[in-house]
């Protein structure tokens, strides 16, 4: 064993280019592997992380304030907001359908619960025209933080016209709003249905205009038995003079059956990643060992047995495959703030570098053991060489080659096919199998994201 040793750590000062170069290898295929497998479980898990901060079960529409409505028994915890009715607002963008469009008033406390920040900042609460938007407005009208957007109230007087007694244009102020942030509530993903396009004002606002505009009042429950209570919730409401609700569960379990897609598609990626850079890997371990072998029939004329040295392949494999696999974790954890993607990455929570300890600890066990298991043929191979051959028996052609020859096929198509399908020998054979293989598995991997995208 100290011989195995020895040789190895000769090995390791001589040929440290190459074996950095098979560390790399192992680097980038399982980086990619545990970056998808990564990504696939931030997916998955993005809506239920959202829901936990910013996600409730119902919503009660109200003409005025329901200070009961906190005190029913099915009823965890109330958050408030104020509606203001608005006509159709006008900006520099693609026109904005006004029965999709809402204004909405709440404390600063309120806002955090009720939607994550996707970008910029939330509004300053002494300031009457700043305003977050909807991702879904900004996606459909091509706003982006720096908008502005002018929007008519109705006012008090208009009670009738706005309930659709009557039709009339909105006699309210009409109020300049400067788009300061971007936000994410759980009824505006686009998957629920009917799509919501909401700005959310500042105390400010309402105490400047609240007075002169038409109000609503929306309040989001939190019920304390979840589906089972909507229907007592309702009841409940009604009798208090609320005007109707909505049953925001169905929109949660939307936007997560939109996702599965995703998560297959990233879990496919991994799987397909990793069997087609193993077969890579396969390759180059297969390839290396067999150039080492030529110092095999002197290190075997010094004493070392087969047996020592097939230990001395797989010690060889089993340096690499550690170098690699943590080689590996760094690209995984620094690919990580690129998932994940779509409205999965709007509902996500948590943002920049991402550890996931599972697929880490996973990931380095599979690829030391995966790189082993490819180097065991090639090392069991090579290990009973005994005596350098002056020259090896030429290989057969391969039967494609002959027919194509036969058929009187251009010498530059005969000469390609032979380089594509004949392995060759010694020192130049190449695994043309692994290689067609790992080529399809590719092809497959990366037909497998772009379908899940």
């Amino acid at each position: 064993m100290s011989a195995v040793r020895l040789v190895l750590f000769a090995e390791l000062r001589h040929r440290w280019r190459s074996w950095l170069a098979l560390a790399l290898l192992v680097a980038l295929v399982s980086g990619v592997a545990m970056a998808a497998a990564a990504a696939g479980r931030r997916t998955e898990s993005a809506v239920p992380g959202f829901l936990a901060e910013h996600g409730y079960d119902s919503i009660v529409y109200a003409l005025h304030p329901l200070p009961g409505l906190a005190k029913l028994p099915e009823v965890a915890a109330v958050t408030t907001a104020e509606v203001g009715a608005t006509g159709t607002p006008r900006c520099e963008c693609t026109p904005i359908n006004p029965n999709y469009f809402g204004v909405l008033g709440a404390t600063p406390a309120a806002q955090q619960k009720l939607f994550k920040l996707v970008s910029g900042r939330l509004p300053n609460p002494s300031s009457p025209d700043d305003v977050v938007m909807s991702f879904t407005l900004a996606k459909q009208a091509g706003l982006q933080v720096g908008s502005v957007i002018h929007v008519p109230f109705y006012a008090p007087s208009q009670r009738a016209a706005e309930l659709g007694e009557v039709s009339q244009a909105p006699r309210g102020p009409v109020v300049a709003f400067h788009v300061v942030g971007i936000e994410a509530a759980e009824y505006e993903f686009p998957s629920v249905g009917t799509p919501t396009e909401d700005l959310w004002t500042t105390p400010a606002f309402s105490r400047s205009h609240l007075p002169s505009i038409f109000p609503f009042v929306i309040s989001f429950v939190r019920l304390r038995g979840g589906v089972a209570d909507q229907a007592r919730l309702q009841t409940d409401s009604n009798k208090l003079g609320a005007l109707g609700g909505g049953d925001l569960d169905v929109a949660a379990s939307g936007i997560e059956d939109s996702l599965h897609p995703q998560v297959v598609g990233w879990w496919v990626l991994a799987g397909l990643a990793g069997l087609a850079g193993l077969l890579a890997v396969a390759q180059a371990f297969a390839r290396q060992t067999r150039v080492a072998a030529e110092t095999y029939p002197a290190l075997s004329a010094l004493g070392l047995a087969p047996s020592e040295l097939a230990l001395l392949s797989l010690g060889r494999a089993l340096v690499v495959s550690v170098a690699g696999a943590m080689g590996g974790v760094v690209l995984a954890v620094a690919l990580s703030p690129l998932t994940p993607v779509g409205v999965a990455r709007v509902a996500e929570t948590a943002t920049g570098p991402y550890v996931d300890p599972l697929v880490i600890g996973l990931g380095i066990a599979v690829t030391v053991v995966a790189t082993l298991a490819a180097s065991v043929w090639p090392a069991l191979r090579s290990a009973r060489v005994r005596v350098l051959h002056a020259a090896a028996p030429p290989r057969a052609t391969s039967v494609v080659v002959n027919r194509l020859a036969v058929a009187g096929a251009p010498p530059s198509a005969v000469v390609g096919v032979r380089r594509a399908l004949e392995r060759g020998h010694g020192r130049n054979a190449v695994p043309v199998a692994t290689a067609l293989i790992g080529t399809v598995l590719a092809v497959l991997a990366l037909s497998a994201r772009a379908w899940a995208i």
